[in-house]
């Protein structure tokens, strides 16, 4: 499908943008440029064309860290048993490698607990709650999930742990029952671009503001900004105020690559260990790679990889990472084909606004990236769906004009939970005898 080109309405130049151009010494031309991309101050244009890390806000803005910080910090004092709860997504892997090589740093012992993908589904359930709790774990700390669990977490809290949630999805209409919980969503919050922060940006100001607290010498916490450029550009977070800084400075450790984990996938990539690499590199080339193990398999390979101490113990995790990610590219490209026919099909007979394409035997892992093709190709916000273990599950794209989460809880009485941002969702149907009544709404 053509791209649609859309001119903004050209907005004349303040008098005072002569003043901005010669107070941050540059061009008319070029304060003309950030003028039109919506930086309407000289701080606004300061902070873009020079995004250190001592402009980052502080970690006491970010709602509830304080609270969640006070508590984590109590706990540890009590020697409780910490388990860190992912996702199996990039931006969950990374959340999840950043606290524990966090904890090992700082010489407290802490598990990790990513779900699989096809055998539990994203974020908290019962099963693995019940697991930890005859692990012996008193603390659960969730990363890029929790905001929506409410089952799983009160089943936690019965069983005696006690749960701090940090994410940056939408909220539902209830809160789970939690000892704290970190989310800039959840406001108030009156820092540009805090909002948009990934999970492993909140999980990031989390450790910040924990290392202050702990006893001991303080971590250097710009060595973890591998870390969030990876988990924030995989996730498509928008690259302004907050994120800008942490990704540019993030961008920086990944090109010196003292991870051996990074350096490893870089390797399989294509680019050398200390290889420079921009933010498309970074999304394209090692992105998926760590993708591809919550995908096609368990993300646990993922989270090894990143934690590897040496370049022996990690160069096997990654070309393992590589050659599972071909294997994804050739399923994806076969599900992209046939939801395309299926797409054409359907608004050859009807000219509806969005897409519900279905097939039992595509694979739940591989939806999302089909789901994102799609609305390139067809400009319709699409819902991919597929058979998971009984269920009719699957993930959703859309254009700017739609806000997807919101449409998908116009439909929450057909599903049996779901969630997500403004343009990406994850849905489970309750019954898959709702997929009819979802395909007509």
């Amino acid at each position: 499908m053509p791209k649609r080109w859309t001119t903004p309405p050209a907005t004349p130049l303040p008098p005072q943008a002569a003043q901005w151009a010669d107070a941050l010494s540059i061009s008319p031309f070029l304060a003309q440029l950030l003028w039109q991309r919506g930086l309407d101050s000289a701080e606004a244009m300061d902070l873009f064309l020079n995004p250190g890390l001592s402009r980052l806000p502080q970690p006491t803005e970010l709602p509830g860290l304080d609270q969640a910080a006070g508590h984590l910090a109590a706990s540890l004092g009590s020697n409780a048993r910490i388990a860190v709860w992912g996702d199996y997504d990039v931006d969950g892997v990374t959340s999840s490698a950043l606290l524990l090589d966090f904890f090992q740093q700082r010489e407290i012992e802490a598990q990790a607990y990513l779900p699989h993908r096809s055998e539990e589904g994203y974020g908290l359930n019962i099963p693995g709650i019940e697991l930890l709790a005859k692990q012996g774990v008193g603390l659960l700390l969730t990363v890029d999930c929790g905001v929506s669990d409410i089952e799983p977490i009160a089943r936690a809290r019965e069983l005696g742990m006690d749960v701090i949630v940090t994410d940056h999805h939408l909220p539902g209409d209830q809160a789970p029952d939690v000892c704290a919980m970190v989310n800039p969503k959840l406001g108030p919050c009156n820092v540009p671009g805090l909002t948009d922060l990934a999970g492993v940006g909140v999980a990031f100001y989390l450790a910040a503001a924990l290392n202050r607290r702990l006893p001991g010498e303080p971590l250097d916490m710009r060595e973890f900004l591998d870390l969030v450029a990876l988990g924030s550009l995989a996730d498509v977070v928008p690259l302004t105020n907050v994120n800008r800084i942490l990704v540019k400075n993030g961008l920086l450790k990944i090109s010196e690559a003292k991870r051996p984990g990074i350096a490893a996938l870089k390797e399989v990539a294509g680019f050398t260990a200390g290889a420079d690499l921009n933010s498309t590199q970074v999304v394209f080339g090692l992105g998926p790679r760590i993708n591809a193990a919550g995908r096609l398999d368990d993300a646990r390979s993922a989270l090894d990889l990143l934690l590897s101490p040496d370049m022996v113990t990690a160069r096997p995790y990654a070309e393992n990472l590589n050659q599972m990610n071909k294997a994804r590219r050739k399923i994806e490209d076969e599900i992209h084909s046939e939801a395309l026919e299926q797409a054409q099909n359907i608004l050859t007979d009807d000219s509806r606004a969005g897409l519900v394409l279905y097939a039992p035997h595509w694979r739940s892992g591989v939806v999302g990236i089909v789901a994102s093709r799609v609305v390139e190709a067809m400009y319709r916000p699409t819902l991919i769906l597929c058979d998971d273990n009984g269920s009719i599950k699957g993930s959703g794209r859309s254009i700017p004009e739609c806000n997807i989460h919101q449409a998908i809880t116009q439909c929450a009485d057909l599903c049996a939970h779901f969630g997500g941002h403004h343009q990406a969702a994850g849905l489970t149907l309750a019954d898959p005898d709702h997929l009819a009544p979802l395909m007509d709404r």
